[in-house]
């Protein structure tokens, strides 16, 4: 029973919390290194709507770095990561208003 308890608890903790993810998305939009905390915990996911979350939270980098070419380059990656995002989930409301937020910054 203790090891069951050990492989629940272990499994649990390496998730990531979606009520988490849009709380670092609110601090992403202001802060360099939220953004940036946020693509690290993203970079394995598999659910749908958190990768929309870090094709999203590339595209705010874009907003945070000073060169054209890194804007740029962040904006087509995180784009191309929320579309197909969006490609797989058509009907997902999160990641069509995560796009209509971007589009209106």
């Amino acid at each position: 029973m203790p090891v069951l308890l050990f492989l629940l608890f272990a499994f649990t903790s390496t998730q990531v919390n979606l009520i988490e993810v849009r709380q670092l998305y609110d601090k992403a939009i202001y802060n360099e290194d939220a953004a940036q905390n946020l693509i690290t915990k993203l970079a394995n996911s598999t659910n749908n709507t958190l990768v929309g979350y870090k094709g999203v939270a590339n595209m705010l980098m874009a907003k945070h770095v000073y060169l054209p070419n890194k804007k740029l380059s962040y904006f087509k990656t995180g784009k191309a990561i929320l579309q197909n995002a969006i490609t797989v989930e058509p009907n997902n409301a999160e990641l069509i208003y995560l796009r209509f937020v971007v589009q209106c910054e």
